[in-house]
């Protein structure tokens, strides 16, 4: 799929619109018995989402990267950085091809923990509430990961790689068509 210009440019539009949409944390309140929802500017996890989620990244690189993900792999996670006080000091996109999820059956009732693999061999285990996880398109399972888009076009994925291909060969080897034109006069 990563071959297919066209998804691929699809995936990069629908990224770049969604990541450079302003990110406004909100919050609702009771006032006066009706619900009220204004900025939520006070919240720590503010200026996290809006300028500056980690030290290498800006707001818009890692929405942009995390949107890709969601559309890709119809899911998204983010290492949560905790201070000692349980606030949110930074985020960190994780890949979600990475990521599986799995049950600690040891503890009652059974935990859910996420298994990630960083690429070169390492194994790291978070807990639920070390991840920030967003899913899509959750069509199959029980709901707990999203289907992943390119799992269920594969087979349209892969007649769009097989015509990039033909029509790759045909076009370097010269289009040579054949046959001719006439036209009758009344």
């Amino acid at each position: 799929s990563v071959r297919v210009a066209t998804f691929l440019s699809g995936v990069r539009v629908l990224a770049n619109d969604i990541a450079k949409m302003p990110l406004i944390l909100r919050k609702t309140e009771t006032i006066a018995g009706r619900q009220r929802t204004s900025h939520a500017i006070s919240d720590p996890l503010y200026p996290i989402l809006r300028y500056c989620p980690n030290s290498y990244q800006t707001s818009y690189q890692m929405r942009w990267f995390l949107a890709s993900q969601l559309i890709m792999n119809s899911n998204c996670y983010c290492q949560k950085v905790l201070d000692r006080a349980g606030d949110i000091l930074a985020l960190i996109p994780l890949q979600a091809w990475n990521m599986a999820p799995h049950w600690d059956r040891q503890t009652n009732p059974p935990t859910l923990l996420w298994r990630y693999s960083d690429g070169q061999g390492n194994i790291r285990e978070f807990k639920q509430e070390e991840i920030w996880h967003v899913s899509a398109l959750n069509l199959e399972g029980f709901g707990l990961e999203g289907s992943s888009i390119i799992m269920l076009a594969k087979e349209a994925i892969s007649l769009l790689i097989a015509a990039e291909e033909i029509a790759g060969r045909t076009f370097s080897n010269g289009l040579g068509m054949g046959g001719s034109l006439t036209s009758v006069s009344p």
